[in-house]
């Protein structure tokens, strides 16, 4: 926003070397550029950073490490910029094997056509798991540590192969809300498949600080189906104490009966639960108004806003509303890229279109919302979002000059305007290396693309979609 500084500091050139050290703390990070997004820092500064045995940072400031200080490993990140890891606070992660279908299509018609990823009895053992495993490790080459799931569930899949999302999740390396979709059954069958699935996701996970809380996400989308319902959803977040994320005024065809149902979700108590939007375009001043006394949040989708022709959401005007706001990458079958960078790009540059100006969103702004923002958003704000000192050390060493960007004049706005995800040179989380230059490091990457190929032909054959010319390998 117009409010924030400018900040203009110059970066050298340089690579990052690991070496092996003696001592109880995990890593210290050294000589790196830090964006650590955080009140603490606002300004980026040259310096170190100590990571404890547990994967949460215990130390980080400018200069150098004071004597004594050091750990297992050293990362020595000489002309690096170190970031947090990105959030995305919506997400449809066994989306990822749908990229790249209907291309001519909206949010509508994506949902009206079925065949064959809606279909429940095509789905066979493994497939979702291998479907939410490439999601979330695409999610990770990218740079994106945490995630809200919204895991879409086929209606009438039974829950044997839904959990399979979940445990590909855990196993995958990034940390993650899972917003579990509440089956469509009588209110007490629901509130028992609940139980059940909190059971099963406490008994997998115990102990496991990859896997931050539960949460739910609505079934369907609030104007299509699901109206009846969204009671009982509603009543299993107040009965448990969980968020609830919804999509929400996202079509533009349904926007007034969007609206329109807003009456009903005041009714049956939505605003009483912690309340997160899923897109929340098309709203008016009642709605906004009354989500933002009530703490409700939303998250901002902008790849899949302009890939399905949804509209543009009025960031400048919820911020100044009070709303808190973080963005999201949607499913990979609406933004086809779960590249946050692009995100912020599409998202920037559309508010400065709108608005005719350049001042109105600034690139220290599009960080925070993708991070720290998002964090805040998902209610996970203590753990992750920014770098400081009781969080966890998930970050971004991101590289400058591979591929080249130029010349740094402004650490903030060569992050938004010139870099991509080929210019992160790992991935941490907690601490450790997950991915090296867009390669996962804990998984055969060339592996699971074959299993998820082979899975999707099988799945089109049972549905008798005809088969395309492939350049699959």
């Amino acid at each position: 926003m117009k409010h924030l500084i400018r900040f203009a500091l110059c970066l050298a050139a340089g690579s990052a070397m690991v070496s092996s050290m003696t001592a109880a703390a995990r890593l210290l990070v050294v000589n790196g550029q830090f964006a650590t997004l955080s009140e603490a820092h606002p300004e980026p500064f040259v310096g170190h950073m100590l990571v404890a045995e547990d994967g949460t940072i215990a130390a980080i400031s400018p200069g150098s490490p004071p004597p004594g200080m050091n750990a297992v490993e050293t990362l020595d990140a000489t002309g690096m910029i170190i970031m947090p890891g990105f959030l995305s606070g919506h997400s449809h992660i066994a989306a990822s094997v749908r990229r790249g279908r209907l291309p001519g299509m909206e949010l509508d018609g994506l949902i009206d056509n079925p065949v064959p990823f809606f279909r429940a009895e095509l789905y066979e053992e493994g497939d979702l798991h291998a479907f939410a495993l490439h999601g979330a490790l695409d999610y990770l080459r990218h740079g994106i540590t945490t995630y809200f799931e919204y895991p879409i569930r086929p209606r009438f899949l039974n829950d044997e192969l839904y959990r399979e999302m979940f445990a590909a999740e855990l196993r995958a390396g990034a940390r993650f809300v899972y917003g579990y979709n509440v089956p469509d059954l009588p209110p007490a069958e629901a509130r028992q498949a609940f139980v059940e699935f909190k059971a099963y996701t406490e008994q997998l996970a115990a102990g496991d600080p990859r896997f931050l809380k539960l949460a739910l996400a609505k079934t369907g989308h609030i104007g299509r189906w699901g109206h009846d319902f969204f009671a009982t959803e509603v009543a299993i977040a107040k009965e448990f104490g969980l968020d609830l994320q919804l999509h929400f005024l996202e079509s533009n065809r349904y926007q007034m009966q969007n609206r329109a149902d807003f009456a009903m979700m005041e009714q049956v108590g939505a605003l009483e639960v912690g309340l997160i939007y899923g897109h929340f375009i098309h709203h008016s001043q009642q709605i906004l108004d009354k989500s933002v006394a009530a703490g409700a949040r939303m998250i901002w989708n902008p790849l899949s806003n302009g890939r399905l022709a949804s509209g543009l959401a009025d960031i400048p005007k919820y911020l100044e509303a009070g709303m808190v706001v973080g963005m999201g990458l949607d499913g990979q079958s609406t933004s086809d890229l779960a590249d946050p960078f692009e995100n912020m790009r599409m998202g920037l540059y559309s508010i400065r279109m709108e608005y005719n100006d350049a001042s109105i969103l600034l690139p220290l702004d599009m960080l925070r919302l993708h991070t720290v923002g998002t964090a805040r958003a998902i209610g996970v704000a203590d753990r992750v979002g920014t770098l400081e000192p009781g969080k966890f050390a998930d970050f971004l060493v991101v590289d400058t000059m591979h591929p080249d960007t130029g010349p740094v004049h402004d650490v903030y706005a060569t992050l938004v305007f010139a870099c991509s995800t080929a210019n992160i040179d790992f991935v941490y989380v907690g601490g450790e290396p997950v991915v090296r230059r867009l390669q996962p490091l804990k998984f055969d990457a060339a592996a699971v693309a074959r299993d998820v190929r082979e899975r999707v032909a099988a799945m089109k054959k049972r549905s008798g979609t005809p088969p395309v010319a492939s350049l699959d390998r």
